[in-house]
């Protein structure tokens, strides 16, 4: 037969804490990229939610030169 393994050595309880603490600390690493694609994602669709701003037809003295 092959070498036994380790992991049988280490308890169930042992393994859960240990992937809660991996899972934990892979979301505290993720959260300020979170936040900051968060806030682009408002701040652009607070953009397609405004309207566009009406373009000013240019008037009668826009040809003339300014002095």
């Amino acid at each position: 037969m092959g070498k036994p393994s380790k992991l049988r050595d280490v308890s169930g309880t042992t393994l859960a804490l240990t992937s809660l603490a991996v899972f934990g600390a892979a979301a505290l690493a993720s959260t300020p990229l979170w936040l900051y694609y968060r806030r682009k994602r408002k701040r652009t669709d607070a953009l397609v939610a405004t309207p566009p701003a009406a373009v000013e037809s240019p008037g009668p003295d826009a040809d003339k030169p300014l002095a």
